[in-house]
């Protein structure tokens, strides 16, 4: 397939998740776990502070870093003038991030795939399709901060990839800033800092890499400090349970929960949106394992990425939350390793109907979550 027809298709798709995202405003009530976000988000939005606040009673939530409910503040002043901060408002900014996402997904999957250009273009135009069969879908209509510290992952690993000398040191800035938007995110910090200190090698450039990187956690410190003694009793309570050790196996079992769940369609809807990362998981592992040498010398930064997700899937908490983030880079590590010849030949047909019909299934695919939900609702 010609390039600008794979630009125009995933164009195309991208304009049916901004269709997902609508629906999931009308159709999804808010998350139990938006108001630890949000609540500070409006109170910076009204009185700049990060707290929530009722007549004379202020509280922050240091049990949560603060970062996304600092950047969702600021962009809540920014629109306040011109849109009125409601019910069916306040998760605009997770649409801008994932269309963000989706957007860098195709630049960095090209750069990273710059050797095979044909296959990229083949390859490409599955990612948004594939990405929904995932529990990215519950991530997308919630107001937390793990698709903002996916955007800031992604950026990095762009930088990373460009090689080009300041944007390689801004690249652990942007790590630095995914650290502090959810602890998860320090996992990726450490193993992408090691394949950098491998890339640089001179200590003085090492040191100053790093000295970009840890800025983003110094002000999360001294925003900390600020605050003691509350903010230390939180924030130590939080941590008191590490590690988990359980996403893996929550990951497992929401894969194979169409035959344990009581309820026949919540076991299906489990299992059809965890099933598939469960599946490109065994067959990353099997790619990246079973020469491990060559593939780490192959693409050391691709590999180390990879440990990432490994990492948390085995220290995290069985959180769907978490889940969905390591699905989402078991997605894009998916288009990394080499397909069969079968499925890039597939969409390079020059059938009208056969290209309709595939565009048809991508809108019914990325939707699916919407129209289940809408189904759900009114059988029940």
């Amino acid at each position: 397939m010609e390039y600008n027809n794979t630009k125009k298709i995933y164009l195309i798709f991208v304009s049916f998740w901004l269709i997902n995202f609508l629906f999931n405003f009308y159709l999804v009530i808010p998350n139990t776990d938006d108001p630890y976000y949000l609540m500070s988000a409006i109170g910076y939005l009204h009185t700049n502070e990060l707290a929530y606040h009722i007549e004379d009673y202020q509280y922050k939530f240091f049990e949560r870093f603060p970062l996304y409910s600092f950047i969702q503040g600021i962009f809540f002043k920014i629109i306040n003038p011109l849109v009125n901060i409601n019910f069916y408002t306040y998760r605009i900014l997770n649409v801008i991030v994932f269309i963000s996402i989706l957007i860098l997904c195709f630049f960095l999957l090209k750069k990273i795939l710059n050797k095979d250009a044909k296959n990229f273009n083949n390859k490409i135009i599955f990612f948004p399709l594939i990405l929904s069969f995932t529990p990215i879908q519950t991530l997308i209509v919630t107001f937390r901060p793990e698709l903002l510290g996916i955007l800031f992952v992604l950026i990095s690993v762009f930088f990373l990839y460009k090689k080009e000398k300041n944007l390689f040191y801004l690249s652990g800035f942007f790590l630095g800033l995914a650290g502090i938007c959810h602890p998860v995110f320090l996992i990726f910090n450490f193993f992408l800092i090691i394949y950098s200190i491998s890339v640089l090698k001179n200590y003085k450039k090492i040191l100053l890499y790093l000295g970009i990187n840890s800025i983003p956690f110094f002000i999360l410190i001294f925003y900390l400090y600020l605050n003691l003694p509350n903010s230390l009793e939180v924030f130590t309570s939080q941590a008191k349970n590490l590690p988990y050790f359980k996403a893996w196996y929550g990951l497992i079992l929401y894969s194979f929960d169409f035959f344990i769940n009581e309820s026949f369609l919540i076991g299906v809807i489990n299992t059809i949106y965890h099933m598939p990362p469960f599946i490109f998981l065994l067959i990353c592992a099997k790619h990246f394992f079973s020469k491990t040498k060559k593939n780490f010398f192959e693409n050391k930064l691709i590999f180390l990425l990879f440990v990432s997700i490994i990492t948390v899937l085995i220290l995290e908490r069985n959180h769907t939350y978490l889940i969905s983030l390591s699905s989402f880079f078991i997605i894009l590590l998916t288009f990394y390793i080499p397909w069969p010849k079968k499925i890039l030949n597939l969409i390079t047909k020059k059938n009208k109907k056969f290209n309709l019909l595939f565009l048809l299934i991508g809108l019914i695919a990325i939707n699916s979550w919407n129209l289940i939900h809408f189904s759900k609702f009114n059988l029940y």
